[in-house]
C-alpha cells in the first residue's frame, strides 16, 4: 500500500512539472498569445498539483516558471506574491485567530453556551446551544477549530450518555456543528475565505473593486441565518432523532470561571480590530481618521492592532510570545497558495494573454441566449457543481475573474464573490473540494459515508437556493 502512494505520489510530481514547465513549449492558439499559452499552462498545472501532491512544491514550481516566460523575474515575483496587501492582511487574521485559541478563550466560549442553566434537561435547547456555539465561536476565529472543540465535547458525551454509532442524533450534530461552523466563519469579513476572495477581486479589477467590510457583513449575516435555521428545523421536525437520552440534568458540568485577564485581554483586541474594520465605512469622506484608516487599508490595521498587542504587558511579563502565535497561527500552506495564485490571475488575465477574449467568446452564445439574471444564477449553479467535485480554490481562482469579465459591472462581481463565499466553505460533496470536507469524511464512526453524501448534496442544494433567493436580491440592494 505504501509503494502504492509512494508511487502515485510521483507519477503526479511528473505531470505537474511537465504542465508547468512544458507549457513553455506551447504555441498560441487562436485569441491565445504564445505568452497566454505559456502562463494558463503554468496556471493548469498548479491547480493539478495542489489537488493532487499538495501545496508547496507546485507553488514553487510555479514562481520559478512563471520567471521564465516574460511575466517578470523570479526576485520580482516573489515581491509581488508574498508582498501583496491582502496576503499580509491574511496573516494578520491568522495571528490574531491564535491569540483566542492560545488564550484558551474560545473553548471557554463554547463550555459556557452549552451548559446555560436554561438548557438543562431540555434535548432540543441543547441541541441548538451546540450549533449555535459552533456558529459563533467560527465567526471569531475559524470553522476548523470551532468544529474541532465541539466535536471534542460531542465526541466524550456521545458513549457517555449511552449514544451508539449509527444513531440519528450523533449524525445530525457531527455534521450540524461542521455546517454551522462554516456558516458562522462566512460572515465576517476578517476571515481568510473572504478576505482571499476579495482579493482576487480587487486583482482581477486591477484595484478597481475593494471589499467594504460593512456591506459585506450585512449582505452576509442575513444569508448565514437563514440555513443555520432551516437546518435546525429539518432535524427537529423531519429526521426527527431520539433526544429522551439528553433529558438528564447533570449532562455538562459548567464552567463557571471567570475569563482571565489574558482573555479579557484579547476580547478587547478583537473589539478594537473590528470596530477598526467596520469604521471607515460609517465615516464621511474627508474625515480624517477615515483618511487615516484608509492610508493603513485592512492590511495596515491588522498589523497595526498586532503591534500594539505584543507591547502588552502583565503582571511585568509580556501578554503575547511572537513566536508561539506566529508559529502555531500562520498556516503556510494558506499563505503560500493565496500568495501565489494572485500572482497567476494577474498574469492570466492581463490582456495580453488573449484569455479574457477567450472566455468572451466562449461564454458569450450562452450569455446572449439567456436574461442576464438567469445567467448569473446559471454560471453560480455550475460554479457551485465545480466547486464540490474539485476544488474550492481552483474554482474560485477560475470563476470570479471570469464572471468580473462577463458581467460587465461592479455590483454583479462584488455579489457572485460574496456568493462564492458561502458556495465555496460549504462544499463538502467530496474530500479533496475542502479542509472541512476533509475533516467531515474522516469521522466514520459517528458519521457513516452515506450520510455524508446525502448531507453533502442538501447543502449543496440549500446554499444554492440561499444564494439565489436571498442573496442576490439583498445583493443588489446593499452593493
Amino acid at each position: 500500500m505504501g509503494n502504492l502512494v509512494e508511487r502515485k505520489y510521483y507519477i503526479n510530481l511528473l505531470i505537474t512539472l511537465c504542465i508547468i514547465f512544458g507549457s513553455k513549449l506551447l504555441p498560441a492558439m487562436g485569441v491565445i498569445t504564445e505568452y497566454g499559452s505559456n502562463v494558463v499552462g503554468i496556471f493548469i498545472g498548479v491547480i493539478y498539483g495542489y489537488c493532487t501532491i499538495g501545496v508547496a512544491v507546485p507553488s514553487f514550481m510555479a514562481i520559478i516558471a512563471l520567471g521564465f516566460s516574460g511575466f517578470s523575474t523570479v526576485p520580482e515575483i516573489m515581491k509581488m506574491s508574498f508582498g501583496d496587501s491582502t496576503v499580509l492582511y491574511i496573516i494578520s487574521i491568522l495571528i490574531l485567530s491564535s491569540m483566542l485559541e492560545t488564550s484558551g478563550l474560545s473553548e471557554k466560549m463554547v463550555n459556557k453556551m452549552v451548559t446555560f442553566n436554561f438548557a438543562k434537561g431540555k434535548p432540543w435547547v441543547i441541541t441548538f446551544m451546540f450549533l449555535l456555539a459552533a456558529y459563533i465561536v467560527a465567526i471569531f476565529i475559524n470553522s476548523i477549530p470551532s468544529t474541532i472543540i465541539c466535536w471534542s465535547l460531542l465526541f466524550n458525551l456521545f458513549p457517555t450518555l449511552g449514544f451508539k454509532s449509527g444513531d440519528k442524533w450523533p449524525i445530525v450534530m457531527v455534521f450540524g456543528v461542521l455546517f454551522t461552523a462554516t456558516l458562522g466563519a462566512s460572515i465576517p469579513s476578517f476571515q481568510v475565505s473572504v478576505a482571499s476572495n476579495f482579493g482576487l477581486l480587487s486583482v482581477a479589477s486591477q484595484g478597481e473593486l475593494v471589499m467594504n467590510p460593512l456591506k459585506y457583513m450585512i449582505w452576509s449575516f442575513p444569508c448565514s441565518v437563514v440555513p443555520f435555521v432551516i437546518y435546525f428545523l429539518l432535524i427537529k421536525y423531519i429526521i426527527r432523532p431520539d433526544v429522551s437520552l439528553l433529558k438528564n440534568d447533570d449532562i455538562f458540568q459548567a464552567n463557571d470561571q471567570p475569563l482571565t485577564k489574558e482573555q479579557k485581554i484579547v476580547s478587547a483586541i478583537f473589539v478594537v480590530f473590528i470596530g477598526g474594520l467596520i469604521l471607515p465605512s460609517v465615516l464621511p469622506e474627508g474625515n480624517i481618521i477615515k483618511e487615516i484608516f484608509n492610508n493603513l487599508s485592512n492590511c495596515g490595521w491588522g498589523l497595526f492592532v498586532i503591534m500594539i498587542a505584543l507591547m502588552l504587558t502583565l503582571d511585568k511579563k509580556k501578554v503575547f510570545n511572537f513566536d508561539e502565535l506566529f508559529s502555531k497561527g500562520v498556516i503556510w500552506d494558506i499563505v503560500l497558495m493565496i500568495a501565489v495564485i494572485y500572482t497567476l490571475v494577474g498574469a492570466v488575465t492581463d490582456e495580453s494573454t488573449g484569455v479574457s477574449e477567450l472566455l468572451i467568446n466562449v461564454m458569450a452564445p450562452m450569455q446572449n441566449s439567456m436574461s442576464k439574471m438567469l445567467f448569473f444564477v446559471t454560471a453560480t449553479l455550475i460554479y457551485a457543481l465545480i466547486a464540490n467535485v474539485t476544488n474550492t480554490v481552483a474554482a474560485s481562482f477560475m470563476f470570479i475573474p471570469i464572471m468580473h469579465v462577463l458581467m460587465g459591472d461592479g455590483a454583479s462581481s462584488y455579489i457572485f464573490t460574496s456568493m462564492a463565499v458561502y458556495i465555496s466553505s460549504a462544499s463538502f460533496l467530496m474530500p479533496s473540494a475542502t479542509v472541512n470536507a476533509a475533516m467531515m469524511y474522516n469521522q466514520k464512526q459517528w458519521l457513516p459515508m452515506k450520510y455524508c453524501l446525502i448531507f453533502s448534496l442538501l447543502t449543496i442544494v440549500l446554499i444554492y437556493l440561499d444564494m439565489v433567493v436571498i442573496g442576490i436580491p439583498l445583493g443588489r440592494i446593499i452593493f
